[in-house]
């Protein structure tokens, strides 16, 4: 829908070659798992390469979506879960491309718009994912302003891949890993809003017996009015499709409002 905008990007530039002597997709071709940790920092005057297209289409899409489901509420196909810790929790069984697990999260918090983003992105921000993550690897970073044109009078902050493995969520599942591409924009209100989606990347081909799963994600900060409320009202959506069939209950019941947390 969007092709007539993104253009023709070069596709992974700047992609590290497979390990000498290993197959392609397997192990030893890909980069190895490695603990959590935050995306390393650029060195200055470092140039990137531009966002690959298709990259670019994902990420508007998931945009769209992300923000359409946040402003919904309880409409729309969504429901109140409950509360927990200040938060409201919604499920849905409507998501994009039939993604199965549709969860999102909304509470008031007192920290700043880019000390929140900055926390997430920390490596203490992210050791608290270790709940459900095996690891987590930094895949490539890429030029943000090679997206420019998708958001106009936009800031877009940074753009980068990872490449995450997932602890199985109880006995007789399978642990899964996906690949994805994350997008950081501030709006000219001082609205945080930052994409997460599924892409393939020839650094982290899919390794069996690990599940591929599919993500469209987005976090969107936006600080409180008034000298008085420096705080933000923080609002995430989450769509998985794990990739195998888990019971409707457990999703309801445990998966879903976890992941809106």
């Amino acid at each position: 829908l969007i092709g007539w905008a993104v253009g023709d990007g070069a596709e992974y530039p700047g992609a590290a070659p497979a390990d000498e002597g290993a197959a392609p997709g397997s192990a030893g071709a890909a980069q190895a798992a490695q603990p959590i940790s935050a995306a390393p920092e650029e060195a200055p005057g470092a140039s990137l390469p531009a966002i690959p297209s298709e990259y670019l289409r994902e990420l508007h899409f998931a945009y769209g979506e992300v923000v359409k489901a946040a402003g919904n509420g309880a409409t729309d196909g969504w429901w109140l879960h409950g509360s927990k810790e200040g938060c409201q929790q919604y499920v849905s069984k409507k998501g994009p491309r039939g993604m199965p697990f549709c969860a999102k999260g909304s509470c008031l918090v007192t920290q700043k718009r880019d000390d929140i983003y900055d926390y997430m992105n920390s490596v203490e921000g992210m050791t608290k994912l270790e709940d459900m993550f095996e690891s987590m690897a930094h895949v490539g970073s890429y030029d943000p302003s090679s997206a420019s044109h998708l958001f106009p009078g936009v800031e877009v902050v940074r753009c980068d891949v990872v490449h995450m493995v997932f602890k199985s969520p109880g006995p007789g599942f399978p642990r899964g890993d996906n690949v994805t591409v994350s997008l950081l924009v501030v709006e000219p209100s001082g609205r945080g809003v930052e994409i997460t989606t599924s892409v393939s990347h020839p650094r982290a081909p899919t390794q069996p017996p690990l599940v591929r799963q599919k993500v469209l994600m987005g976090q969107i900060v936006e600080p409180t009015a008034g000298a008085d409320s420096p705080g933000c009202q923080v609002t995430l959506v989450q769509f998985v499709d794990p990739g195998y069939y888990i019971p409707g209950f457990l999703v309801t019941r445990k998966i879903a409002p976890d992941l809106a947390l």
